[in-house]
């Protein structure tokens, strides 16, 4: 159980990593987007090289949690309400 503080988790999964994605899909996380920007460190040669990656930001909602403004009344940040004024919704 979370303290009630807390309306939702938030996490970022590599694109190509399909295993972490179903993983998390089956524990309840949504993808809410994808970002193209990212990088990772690339391991195979003798030295670290930042390299391009897509990383899909995918959320849960913790039980009894509702939000209604991108800021509750306890001042925590809602995912939804964010991206919805972003998108128009």
């Amino acid at each position: 159980s979370w303290p009630r503080r807390y309306n939702e988790i938030v996490l970022q999964v590599e694109d190509e990593n399909t295993l972490a994605r179903k993983f998390y899909e089956k524990r309840g996380y949504v993808a809410l987007f994808s970002d193209p920007a990212c990088r990772k460190f690339d391991t195979t040669g003798w030295m670290l090289r930042r390299v391009p990656t897509t990383k899909v930001a995918m959320r849960k909602m913790l039980s009894g949690s509702r939000s209604s403004t991108s800021f509750s009344s306890e001042g925590q940040f809602s995912f939804d309400s964010f991206f919805g004024k972003i998108i128009g919704k």
